[in-house]
């Protein structure tokens, strides 16, 4: 049995780091889970209190495991449930947009979303696992890292209505937007 923690604290790096190819130590053209982890404890505050310390590097902490079916990369680089929570948090304080896509999925505009990926990229880093299967093995490394941003299977985290909460804000405020503008 793998033991997801330690195997997804191994190393993480950098946004660039991790966009390297393969042989580079970049991401592996694979299926597997992969781990956001905040650099700074400062950037985020208000999850400060609920995210797990990185076994090794006591200066990061999880944030959220998710899967990448098909190859780390791609998810890493798209939209992703992570982003909109990161999002979710930092609208706000960074004075950015919350906006309707029109399938009613909320985002943010071009420019907040440039913001966005430079904050993750000043303060976040990523590790991942290569997993044949990683949708069998999600819930397992949830479970073990127990990231505050993951919603699903995750209900008894203690940032999990805080979470739950930002991101419907987040939503309300778009809807109202765009109604606003109709």
């Amino acid at each position: 049995m793998t033991d997801f923690r330690e195997a997804l604290a191994s190393k993480p790096v950098t946004i660039a780091e991790a966009r390297r190819a393969e042989k580079d130590g970049g991401i592996p053209d694979k299926p597997g889970l992969y781990a956001w982890w905040l650099a700074s404890r400062h950037a985020l505050p208000a999850v400060q209190a609920h995210a797990p310390a990185h076994p090794t590097e006591p200066g990061l902490a999880a944030l959220y495991v998710g899967v990448a079916p098909r190859d780390a990369a791609s998810r890493e680089l798209a939209a992703s449930t992570f982003r909109r929570s990161l999002a979710a948090l930092l609208w706000e304080k960074e004075g950015w947009t919350p906006r309707l896509t029109e399938k009613g999925r909320f985002k943010l505009s071009r420019e907040d979303d440039a913001a966005l990926r430079g904050w993750q990229e000043r303060n976040l880093r990523l590790s991942w696992l290569a997993v044949e299967r990683p949708w069998d093995a999600e819930n397992l490394a949830i479970g073990e890292l127990e990231p505050p941003f993951n919603l699903a299977g995750n209900r008894d985290h203690p940032f999990y209505e805080e979470m739950e909460w930002a991101r419907r804000r987040f939503k309300m405020t778009a809807e109202a937007r765009a109604r606003r503008s109709a």
